[in-house]
């Protein structure tokens, strides 16, 4: 799942599709196989690396995921549990379209082979047999 947030959205719960994340952890641990995480990919949009800092951003991230998982109801062999059990986070920053031209169809060319070339290091289907 490609969750796509601006920068100037990480913390702002409607506009960065937290609501919608607490229903797919929801939904995950009632009706999929909990074997294997299933990704969940953020591009950061319009992110610039002179202003922001993507650590930052991933651990704000983060801390929201937990604490949404922390408020869903789970059956009882999933209680001590975390997101990380049965989600694999990635984060994709993805520079300024207007601002950063060049940067940003680099940015997005890096993550088109991250689906489709199986020998880039980040493949996103390495999991798979």
């Amino acid at each position: 799942m490609i969750i796509n947030i601006w920068t100037t959205d990480v913390n702002r719960f409607s506009a960065a599709n937290y609501d919608i994340i607490k229903c797919i952890f929801e939904l995950n641990i009632k009706l999929f196989n909990t074997d294997q995480p299933k990704v969940i990919i953020f591009t950061i949009r319009d992110f610039c690396k002179e202003r922001e800092d993507i650590n930052w951003i991933k651990e704000s991230i983060t801390g929201h995921l937990k604490k949404l998982w922390d408020e869903i109801s789970k059956p009882a062999k999933f209680l001590n549990t975390k997101p990380e059990d049965f989600f694999t986070i990635r984060f994709e920053p993805i520079s300024n379209y207007w601002d950063r031209r060049e940067e940003f169809n680099s940015d997005v060319k890096a993550l088109a082979c991250r689906f489709t070339d199986a020998n880039d290091k980040d493949y996103y289907f390495n999991h798979i047999n």
